[in-house]
């Protein structure tokens, strides 16, 4: 049977390898295998792939029917029962392949999977569930750690169809998922237990706290721990004890595993292929504890305080207190903020009360017992407690100054009064309270901020009570006839002590006077001619008591008109009182001046008044500020002023006044009429001088004198001036030849005159008025283009009035152009110290200058039109006599060049050159290439002309074009044969420009030869048509006709057409080359030409000219029969090559030979019997994927 079975398997084997499928429908008659259930979708693992629709089985092995799982899915399964026998785990090697993780987790699918533990669905439903997913655990389509992630859903979708198995599977898979899990706020070990913080309960004066078990998985746990009351509800944990846990409590538990229908695990392998073959598992598993902990400790809190103030509000900073427990003992120390609560350390949770130890600045000390409970763990208490704060009021108190008599003193100018004063209290004054900063209560509330007004007293008054801080008194009315006093006082209210509450703080102020200064300004009128700069020190002025001055008894003191003070000015010609004036009226008066000035008695009253409170000092000037004055004696000159030369007032002109020891005193300017007065002038002796005489005019340089002794005289002077005067002279200037620039041109030396300006006789000119000519007194002496003088250039006008005057040339000199432009010229004013003066003026002429033109006509050279050859063509001006300087020496000598000229595109030439009269002529220098250069000399004279005459024009040729004749040659072409010389005709000759345009053309004659005539160019000469028999020469030939009247002779030669003829002899037979054939070629007259034998080749070639041949074998091959037949050639074409074949029979007879064949048959028999084989043992050695079934 086992032979039998291992054939079996060997037959499956080779079906596999050959790919064949095999059924999977019926269920074997195995032992051991029940209960199948059908696959629902393809399940491929490793090689191996269970098919949808087949069925697998629930697999037990031995007589106890225990159930069995497959370990090795990816390997084929063993025989029947007989062939297990199994190890323990230690011991098999499949089984230590897996990973400890592999291990652990198949354990815990023994332990919670079928039969160990009944889970939903059918036994089969169970069985496959559990499989399925150790399958997953071993090729690791799941994770095999916690919490056991799917990785792939194969070994699932194989029987998801059925709805058992699902269920089955699901609740498997949530019992390995769920085999770790603890409680929530539990740990795996003691040492990494986390820790739950108890809460303090005053109700029940307990610790306490209740935990939640998210996981749902408390009921399977159950803690315990000594002294502490622990109460399960569903996933809630309530925790209670009255004991203090000063140290961490650890209560411990561990989940309670499900008791397997087996215990242990056994691997059964195959008898006959342990290697080959796959394992199976048995056994009810091994369970992994899992130890749950958690550690409890009590919570900590903390307490914060605040200070508050009962009396003004805010908080207090500063106050100490101390944090007792129920015990009594201090366990903290806190200190108020001002800003923000103060917070205690961390305390456990329990009991306290709070005292205070110290309290605030500007507090009293509260003895009250705080009592507080700290229940939350981390949570902050907050408390507030208060104190009253100490107040304080101000008392201000004024005083000041006072009259209280009067001292007396003798002077120059009599008795002098001093008053005197002395301190006293003040009443009726006034005071704002203002906060100097910012009035925080000791609570730290802001009561007023910084320069709030807090209150407003009079002096001698108590203020309100206020709270403690900087305050500033500020007075707001002081007392009649006393100065505000502006200084802030600042005044500390500072604190006391904590038993006093409040407390009055006095201040002392004292207000100034309100005081007066008398001041005034002096006008000493100067005497600028007899200077006195000292003169202020003399003067001196008195205030006097308008009325009786009492004191406060009304007591006078100071009687009326009484002088209290005596002063004098200083070098600015102010003065001021430095007496100390009691409040009064007054009046100021001049006690004395300077000598030579008058004494000024007015009386000038001022009073000083009480002023208001914001002034401290007043300033009076009597005489409502304006100064006082002093005079001095003064009289005036008055002046008339005319025209000596033409008559009339002379305006502007202006004298100075002069003391007699030269220091001027003033000026006087006449006007319109000639006519001016001078200011006053202090008493003394004078003379008047002219410092600017009137336009036009010559300055007066006597002195006038007089005397002014009387107040206010008046002097009267006539004065006198002459009229200023010109004259013209006019210099004439012109262009004469000075000298002659040379310089190098292709055509010689060239002069080019250079003209120097030089001095003209024989012009004539008159003045004429060019606009109404007035004298400086006004008289109208010339009208508008009245002519005034005419004279000679060259000489001096007469004397002229100043004015615009107008030159006009009334004669020119000889061969210079009339100059008609009139010139201006202004005869101006030179200054007061010029009597007459000269106003040269230079005129200069025109010379007479001359154009010369040309006109060209150019031959057309009808093959090379060039239509810039006028660009080429040059002329030539040439002296016919030598020209001299006005020294007579020789600048330019005669046949000299003087210019070049070139032409437009129009023929015509102009020069350029600037010539000076006398005789030329003119001449070709140079033509355009292809033209004949015109030689003829063309003379003209360029003459003085009338003096109107600007510029003439001269045509040489008087208006004949100048003419130029184009070259002209010929070639005479000779056509010759190549090989003889014999002279050819019938050739056609073409003549071609460089573009290779045909121009010409021509056959030549008998004598072989054709002649052109051309102009002039750049040619060339081809042939165009070739001599019959002959190659045409294509060559283009080039030649110039440069010279006029040249002849160019040259020759062609031409070849003969030729082509080469190539004769081919073989065996008409087999077609093989034949050696040493004889052929011979003969022209149409019969004559042998060329005659040969083929090569090793067959091939015969020879060259023939243009004509008709024949050819023929003369000696045939050796072996072969003679072809007589004459073959025609013609040769017309040259360079071409003329192939032919001939055929000779052979003389002897052929003789057929048989065949042998070879047998093949069997060969491609055998051939393909192998290729059979080969192609069978391929087919049967595919393989593919194997398909298993249990």
């Amino acid at each position: 049977m086992k032979y039998l079975k291992r054939l079996t398997a060997l037959l499956l084997t080779f079906i596999m390898v050959l790919d064949i499928p095999i059924s999977a429908n019926a269920i074997q008659d195995w032992y051991g295998v029940s209960d199948p259930l059908q696959y629902t979708s393809d399940l491929h693992i490793g090689n191996y792939t269970y098919r949808a629709g087949t069925y697998s089985t629930v697999m037990r092995l031995d007589e106890t029917n225990r159930i069995a799982y497959c370990i090795q899915p990816d390997v084929q399964i063993g025989g029947n029962e007989s062939d297990w026998f199994y190890e323990t785990v230690s011991s098999t090697p499949a089984w230590n392949a897996l990973s400890l993780n592999q291990q652990t987790a198949i354990n815990l699918l023994l332990l919670y999977g079928y039969p160990n533990q009944s889970l939903p669905g059918n036994k089969p439903e169970q069985y496959f569930a559990t499989r399925n997913m150790i399958w997953e655990i071993v090729m690791g389509y799941r994770d095999s750690t916690h919490p056991y992630t799917r990785r792939d859903a194969r070994c699932y979708n194989a029987f998801s169809g059925h709805a058992g198995f699902v269920q089955a599977y699901k609740e498997l898979e949530k019992k390995l998922s769920t085999h770790y899990l603890r409680p929530s706020f539990s740990g795996r070990s003691a040492m990494s237990a986390p820790t739950i913080i108890l809460d303090y309960n005053p109700s029940t004066k307990k610790y306490e706290k209740t935990v939640t078990d998210t996981n749902n998985v408390l009921s399977s746990f159950n803690f315990s721990i000594s002294g502490v009351t622990l109460s399960r509800n569903g996933n809630t944990l309530s925790i209670s004890t009255a004991n203090k846990i000063t140290a961490e409590t650890v209560a411990s538990s561990t989940k309670p595993l499900p008791s397997p229908a087996s215990t242990g695990i056994l691997i059964w392998q195959s008898v006959n292929n342990p290697s080959g073959n796959q394992n199976m598992i048995t056994g009810g598993g091994a369970g992994d504890p899992v130890p749950a902990y958690f550690k409890l400790a009590i919570g900590e809190g903390t307490v914060q305080i605040r200070k508050t103030n009962d009396t003004h509000g805010g908080f207090f900073s500063g106050a100490v207190y101390g944090i007792y427990d129920s015990s009594g003992t201090k366990v903290d120390e806190l200190t108020t903020s001002a800003t923000d609560y103060v917070k205690s350390k961390s305390l456990p949770l329990g009991h306290y009360y709070l005292q205070e130890l110290k309290a605030p600045s500007g507090a009293i000390l509260d003895t009250t017992k705080h009592e507080f409970d700290l229940t939350t763990n981390g949570a902050t208490l907050s408390l507030s407690v208060s104190d009253q704060s100490q107040t304080a009021n101000i008392l201000i108190t004024k005083q000041g100054e006072v009259l209280t008599g009067a001292t007396q003193s003798d002077s120059e100018f009599g008795p002098l009064y001093t008053p005197t004063y002395g301190l006293s209290a003040l009443s009726g004054a006034v005071y704002d309270i203002y906060a100097n900063e910012n009035i925080v209560s000791a609570g730290g509330k802001q009561l007023y901020t910084k320069d709030q007004l807090v209150c407003t007293v009079n002096s001698g008054v108590k203020s309100p009570n206020l709270p403690l801080g900087q305050y500033r008194a500020v007075e707001k009315t002081a007392p009649s006839g006393f100065a505000l006093d502006t200084t802030p006082h600042i005044i500390d209210l500072t604190y006391k002590g904590q038993t006093v509450t409040v407390y009055t703080e006095p201040v002392t102020v004292t207000n100034q006077r309100q005081k007066v200064t008398v001041s005034l300004k002096k006008f000493i009128e100067e005497n600028t001619l007899f200077p006195n700069p000292d003169a202020y020190k003399d003067i001196r002025f008195g205030i006097f008591s308008f009325k009786d001055i009492q004191d406060n008894s009304e007591n006078t003191v100071i009687p009326k008109n009484s002088l209290l003070d005596i002063f004098g000015i200083d070098e600015t010609l102010q003065g001021s009182s430095s007496a100390d004036l009691p409040i009064s009226d007054y009046y100021l008066k001049e006690l004395q001046t300077a000598p030579g000035w008058v004494l000024d008695e007015t009386e000038y009253p001022f009073s000083f008044s009480a002023q208001p409170q914001d002034v401290q000092h007043v300033i009076v000037e009597p005489n409502g500020g304006q100064p006082i004055s002093n005079e001095t004696v003064k009289g005036y000159v008055e002046i008339y002023k005319s025209d000596a030369t033409y008559g009339g007032a002379l305006a502007n002109a202006v004298y100075g006044i002069y003391t007699t020891n030269g220091t001027q005193a003033g000026s006087l300017t006449t006007d319109s009429k000639g006519y001016d007065k001078s200011g006053p002038l202090p008493r003394g002796s004078y003379y008047l001088q002219e410092i600017s005489a009137p336009e036009g005019t010559v300055l007066d340089p006597k002195q006038y004198p007089f005397t002014i002794s009387e107040q206010d005289v008046v002097i009267t002077i006539h004065l006198e001036n002459i009229s200023q005067q010109a004259n013209v002279l006019i210099t004439k200037e012109g262009e004469r030849l000075t000298n002659a620039d040379q310089s190098e041109t292709e055509f010689g030396i060239q002069y080019t005159p250079v003209y120097g300006t030089e001095t003209l006789s024989g012009a004539v000119y008159e003045i004429y008025a060019n606009q109404d000519i007035y004298s400086p007194g006004g008289i109208l002496l010339y009208s508008a283009d009245d002519l005034i003088a005419t004279v000679n250039g060259g000489k001096i006008s007469p004397d002229l009035p100043l004015g615009q005057i107008r030159i006009q040339e009334k004669t020119a000199p000889e061969g210079f152009v009339l100059d008609t432009a009139p010139y201006i010229v202004d005869l101006t004013y030179k200054g007061q110290n010029v009597t007459v003066y000269t106003e040269p003026v230079t005129v200069t002429n025109q010379r007479q200058k001359v154009t010369v033109t040309l006109t060209k006509l150019i031959e057309e050279n009808p093959i090379f039109p060039n239509p810039d050859a006028y660009k080429y063509i040059r002329f030539g001006i040439f002296t016919a006599q030598d020209f001299k300087d006005s020294s007579g020496n020789v600048i330019i000598p005669q046949n000299s060049l003087v210019d070049i000229i070139s032409l437009d595109e129009s023929l015509k030439g102009v020069s350029s050159a600037d010539l000076p009269i006398g005789s030329y002529y003119l001449k070709e220098l140079q033509t355009a290439p292809g033209w004949v250069l015109n030689e003829t000399i063309y003379p003209f004279t360029f003459e003085a002309q009338p003096q109107e005459v600007q510029e003439i024009t001269i045509d040489p040729s008087n208006g004949e074009p100048i003419v130029n004749n184009t070259v002209k040659g010929s070639i005479e072409i000779s056509k010759l044969d190549l090989s003889t010389g014999q002279r050819l005709s019938g050739s056609k000759i073409q003549i071609l420009d460089p573009d290779k345009i045909v121009v010409a053309e021509g056959v030549t004659d008998e004598s072989g030869t054709v002649r052109f005539t051309l102009p002039y160019g750049n040619y060339f000469y081809c042939e165009a048509e070739a001599p019959e028999g002959y190659v045409i020469d294509p060559t283009l030939y080039e030649f110039t006709i440069a010279g006029d009247g040249e002849i160019i002779k040259t020759s062609l030669h031409n070849r003969m057409i030729s082509s080469e003829i190539i004769i081919h002899k073989v065996s008409s037979t087999d077609g093989s080359s034949l050696y040493q054939a004889g052929i011979r070629f003969k022209d149409a007259q019969g004559n042998v030409i060329a005659e040969g034998y083929t090569d090793e080749n067959g091939i015969f070639s020879t060259i023939l000219t243009y004509g008709e041949y024949t050819w023929e074998e003369f000696q045939a091959p050796e072996g072969f029969i003679l072809d007589p037949t004459p073959h025609k050639v013609t040769i017309t074409e040259d360079g071409k090559v003329i192939e032919e074949t001939f055929r000779n029979d052979e003389k002897v007879e052929l003789v057929a030979t048989g065949e042998n064949v070879n047998t093949i048959v069997w060969s491609i028999a055998a051939a393909l019997s192998g290729a059979v084989i080969i192609c069978f043992f391929i087919f049967t050695n595919r393989q593919k994927q194997k398909i298993k079934k249990y």
